[in-house]
């Protein structure tokens, strides 16, 4: 929660007379207590409905600063064009608060408005001398994107990341994080209801992994409950497509889930409240209890046919291959025909291409390369690109057309940018350019620590600046 992640890191020796901090944790509980039909929308996937709920809790006229401050992060993770626009109320109304000049400077930042941003981190950290490291790594960012690099690194090291690495992480997945899974969600329900049933399976499969794409774990299994029985409804508790989901709700499970990064996470201990949401019957499978059933709807065994979902189809065969139920190459002669049929006929079915390539990658098929180069064409994937350009990477020059088109097509891909900078350093080509850019892809993607460390260091050396040099602690 982003707002407390704030008052926690402001000192009370510091606050104004008018206590605005004390204010704004009054009126975070007076949302929390109203919030309850808002939830309920949100959780049904009618994120503007839930928004005005929300909104309508005080009255417009009733409302100070600290309550659109209070709004703005509230409605973070459901509608970001509302949340600015209360951000903006409070920082119109208080703009030498610290907790509002952060938001609104959180709010220029993901807008690419990167001066203003920077100039706002600033003012926070340095006009109560009181920071946190996150706020340096983000101000960080913003110093490199607009070429201050000596005082881009500066603030690098302002933010410890040798001690603060969870919470620099988290600060920019504020920034670089995409859309929520609410907002996701509720994308795809809106969908559902408008006929397009193949979003059942996306849908099913994000509940899955909610706490991974950032949703709070302890919503998963009130929404897999109401999304499982709303696919049981609609395909029929007899169709294979429910029973497949139905399987995979079931399955051993994946891995642990993280906690979320950014926004204010929306927790529903029940939803709907009244009743419980029916779905199946949760009980977890064993991994031989598992085969069975995949035998028995025929993905695995004598007559296997692909699930019709290729979202599906790929969570279930690489569940499988991880539980060493049928090999790659196996899954290879059941399904290499009609996974390739989706990925290249039409449109294209973008699923099925990453399902193909990860089935050759596993059992070391040529066939990957052909695949990759088709994933570049026809689906724009960074991935596929950055596997063409690797098995050329010892060979491949600064000017081959090749590189420079993925560089243009894919500005901020690590690992492109990385082959590019092997490219310049075996040249002796500039390298400082590039390695800004490599550094701000890491940005992008912190969840790889040590790539992200390795570049800021490459850069440091680049510019002939000793790592530490001239830190800011974290206060």
């Amino acid at each position: 929660m982003r707002l407390l992640h704030l008052l926690a890191a402001l000192p009370i020796s510091s606050l104004p007379t008018e206590d605005f901090p004390e204010e704004v944790r009054r009126l975070a509980a007076v949302y929390e207590a109203g919030k309850g039909r808002s939830e309920e929308r949100v959780a049904e996937g009618r994120c503007e409905e839930a928004g005005r709920a929300l909104i309508e809790v005080v009255p417009e006229k009733e409302r100070t600063p600290a309550h659109n401050l209070v709004l703005g992060n509230l409605l973070s993770t459901i509608d970001p064009g509302l949340s600015r626009r209360f951000h903006r109320l409070a920082f119109e109304a208080k703009p030498e608060e610290p907790l509002v000049l952060v938001e609104w400077a959180l709010e220029l930042h993901r807008g690419g408005s990167h001066a203003e941003a920077e100039a706002l981190y600033r003012q926070y950290i340095d006009g109560r001398g009181e920071g946190h490291p996150r706020f340096h790594a983000l101000r960080a960012d913003c110093l490199l994107r607009l070429g201050r690099i000596e005082e881009g690194l500066e603030a690098w090291e302002g933010s410890n990341p040798r001690r603060y690495r969870k919470e620099i992480e988290e600060g920019l997945s504020w920034i670089h994080g995409g859309p929520s899974p609410w907002i996701r969600r509720c994308s795809l329900l809106g969908g559902i209801r408008g006929g397009k049933t193949d979003r059942l399976e996306p849908l099913v499969l994000l509940d899955l992994a909610w706490g991974a794409e950032g949703g709070d774990p302890h919503s998963k299994e009130v929404l897999l409950a109401h999304d499982l029985a709303l696919a049981k409804g609609i395909l029929g508790a007899e169709s294979r497509r429910f029973r497949l989901l139905d399987l995979l709700a079931r399955s051993p499970e994946q891995g642990p889930e993280i906690r979320p990064a950014g926004g204010r996470p929306v927790v529903l201990e029940r939803w709907p409240p009244e009743e419980e949401a029916e779905g199946s019957s949760r009980g977890s499978l064993s991994r031989e209890e598992l085969e069975v059933q995949l035998r028995s709807l025929r993905v695995l065994g004598p007559e296997p046919t692909l699930p019709e979902s290729s979202a599906t189809a790929r969570a279930l065969l690489e569940l499988v291959v991880d539980l060493d139920l049928a090999t790659p190459e196996r899954l290879l002669l059941d399904f290499e025909v009609p996974l390739r049929e989706r990925a290249e006929g039409g449109s294209g079915d973008v699923e099925a291409l990453r399902l193909l390539a990860g089935l050759y990658e596993r059992s070391g098929n040529p066939r990957l390369a052909e695949v990759d180069r088709f994933g570049w064409e026809m689906h724009r994937d960074p991935r596929s690109a950055a596997n063409v350009l690797s098995r050329r990477a010892e060979t491949l020059r600064s000017e081959d057309p090749l590189l420079e088109r993925a560089l243009r097509e894919f500005p901020e891909e690590p690992r492109i940018l990385s082959i590019a900078v092997d490219c310049a350093r075996r040249e002796g080509r500039p390298l400082r350019d590039l390695l800004v850019r490599q550094v701000l892809a890491r940005f992008r993607q912190p969840g790889s620590w040590p790539d992200l460390r390795g570049a800021v260091a490459a850069l440091e050396a680049e510019v002939g600046r000793s790592p530490g040099a001239a830190a800011t602690r974290p206060r």
